[in-house]
């Protein structure tokens, strides 16, 4: 018995190559605000004589997450691009 193979319409295939071609950039766009965004949260006032005031853990966090998703948008960047063109030229 061979197992049916599921066939990708061109409509589907078309869509997928799009969202190759666009989603690293969305990420990429969405981690240079989010990280524009936790600068302009204000800090805690220092005390007893430090330079600095503490950060909020909000901000930690924020800038922990536009860090995790400009890596994943830096590293699929460009297969996207690639497998996108690639999708969008090859259609039957």
């Amino acid at each position: 018995m061979n197992p049916q193979i599921p066939q990708i319409t061109s409509q589907k295939r078309s869509n997928l190559a799009l969202w190759l071609l666009i989603g690293p950039t969305v990420l990429f766009i969405m981690a240079i605000l989010l990280g524009l965004l936790s600068h302009f949260v204000p800090e805690l006032p220092p005390t007893n004589g430090e330079l600095f005031g503490q950060t909020l853990a909000i901000v930690k966090v924020a800038n922990i997450l536009a860090f995790l998703l400009g890596a994943i948008a830096f590293l699929t960047w460009l297969p996207g691009i690639i497998i996108g063109i690639i999708m969008l030229s090859k259609k039957k």
